[in-house]
């Protein structure tokens, strides 16, 4: 185990109290351990992940609170709308209401946004691995079933490792203000709007299936009725030809 100053970001090792290049106070574990002017040179290096930043670079850490208020909420809420998406092209080709190559393109659109929105979620759980010191790899994790729920678990509870590790300094705390309190009940909302979306794309998917069944049948029992008339009226020609005859 090591740690890493706080002052240089020079590695020492877990026993040392100062920082072999520097001579910072390393054996601090808490932020309220901090000195006034510990905590003004900490604030200085602490970092606030622009858009850009949060959803597509695997560098940097987030909180715990961070990683659900403004990754997994947004992202899962966009993965269900995806999801209601293709059941929506599924329903309109099984209704013959829209072109085959019009829904092969709009399936093409829906994949590009779902390899999007995947590689969004996998880079913010890496840096939520990271904040407890871990390696990124650990995401893999979230592909497995069932599993990745037990792992989810982790990364909204597991605590900060380290205000400074090999990962760098942990982000800014993610303080409550207006414009997030107001991001927040935003993101509550419209992930309950995208369940309720997906819940009735699977619902009507589900009618829209039944219904292409029952019209297959229908059209089948019409045919072969067709068919045994024709098949009928062939008979009686033949006969009246032999009676002709």
């Amino acid at each position: 185990m090591s740690q890493y100053c706080i002052e240089c970001g020079v590695e020492n090792s877990d026993e040392a109290n100062f920082c072999k290049s520097c001579g910072q106070k390393l054996k601090i574990k808490e932020y309220e351990d901090f000195d006034n002017i510990e905590r003004e040179k900490y604030e200085k290096k602490r970092i606030t992940l622009n858009f850009i930043e949060f959803f597509f670079s695997n560098e940097g850490r987030i909180s715990g609170k961070e990683f659900f208020l403004r990754g997994f909420l947004p992202l899962s809420s966009l993965l269900l709308l995806n999801g209601a998406f293709f059941k929506y092209i599924n329903m309109q080709l099984l209704k013959s209401t829209i072109d085959l190559s019009l829904a092969q393109t709009l399936n093409y659109v829906g994949i590009a946004i779902y390899v999007i929105i995947i590689y969004s979620i996998t880079v913010v759980s890496i840096k939520r691995v990271h904040d407890y010191n871990s390696s990124g790899w650990n995401v893999i994790l979230n592909f497995i079933p069932i599993v990745n729920l037990i792992f989810l678990f982790f990364l909204f509870f597991k605590n900060t490792v380290n205000l400074n590790n090999e990962y760098g300094y942990e982000s800014s705390s993610y303080k409550f203000n207006g414009s997030r309190i107001f991001f927040l009940v935003f993101n509550l909302v419209f992930f309950f709007m995208s369940w309720f979306v997906f819940a009735f794309s699977l619902q009507f998917e589900k009618m829209a299936i039944q219904e292409s069944i029952t019209q297959n049948i229908n059209k089948t029992n019409y045919w072969n009725e067709k068919s045994r008339e024709n098949n009928a009226a062939e008979v009686n020609n033949d006969y009246e030809n032999l009676n002709v005859n």
